[in-house]
């Protein structure tokens, strides 16, 4: 695990409100579960899961995937905990601490699936190789990550007050259709939420892990940071910051 993934799975250890306060990433689990739906599994799929965080998607899956037999991986240890723990009234499910750009786990599964994870990978276009490497003839594999536009309010507000913006440069529908190889299909749905100012928004951000880059970046001095913040919010009405939400469907 490298350094910065290593950063990553800590803030994500530390987000004990996760589950709760994790609304957007509710609502993404739920789209890329409507997609899967719409393809044909066989009987007793076997299923990876990749980022089970706390299990948010975790739960969709063991109760909509008839028969299905289960792994569950994510880099953190602290979050498969809590997932197995919010499955436990369930069964008694597999978990597995991994990278999932490096899955060390066998082939054969008939669905991977992985729900807000590859925005926190390096090479997440070569990571779709190696997941659709262990899929069956036949196999579906069902990613949702984010794209390009999201938190486009937030760059027009950097841009705008001169100040350098951290947001990642997610991929666009067109470079995500093009992971993988060629075929299966490419969606991309948008989630608007509103908050009374851009820092609480952040606030909302830090309280689930989802803030920071692999990309080591100095912090914007504190000056730089106001006068975004303060750009952001324009007439103090309230702000809304955009998720792009890309998902990516294929079927071996």
């Amino acid at each position: 695990m490298t350094g910065g993934k290593q950063g990553v799975a800590e803030k994500f250890a530390k987000a004990r409100e996760y589950h709760r306060r994790a609304e957007v990433q509710q609502q993404v689990a739920r789209q890329l579960m409507e997609r899967v739906g719409r393809l044909p599994l066989p009987a007793s799929p076997k299923v990876l899961e990749i980022g089970c965080g706390s299990g948010l998607l975790s739960q969709l899956l063991v109760n909509q995937v008839v028969d299905g037999h289960f792994l569950f991986s994510d880099l953190s240890h602290a979050m498969v905990q809590r997932a197995r723990a919010g499955l436990a009234s369930q069964g008694n499910y597999p978990f597995v601490v991994m990278d999932g750009e490096q899955p060390s786990v066998a082939g054969g599964f008939d669905l991977i699936i992985s729900s807000l994870a590859i925005q926190w990978f390096l090479a997440p276009a070569a990571a779709l190789v190696a997941w659709k490497n262990l899929l069956n003839p036949g196999g579906i594999l069902a990613v949702a990550g984010l794209g390009n536009q999201t938190f486009h309010q937030w760059r027009a507000a950097c841009e705008l007050a001169g100040v350098p913006c951290r947001t990642p440069n997610y991929p666009t529908l067109a470079e995500m259709a093009g992971w993988a190889g060629e075929g299966g299909t490419t969606e991309e749905g948008f989630i608007t939420v509103e908050r009374p100012s851009a820092l609480s928004f952040f606030q909302g951000l830090r309280a689930v892990g989802a803030h920071g880059t692999l990309v080591q970046a100095p912090p914007l001095a504190p000056n730089l940071l106001r006068r975004a913040l303060k750009m952001a919010d324009g007439d103090g009405s309230g702000v809304a910051m955009t998720y792009h939400i890309l998902f990516r469907m294929i079927q071996t």
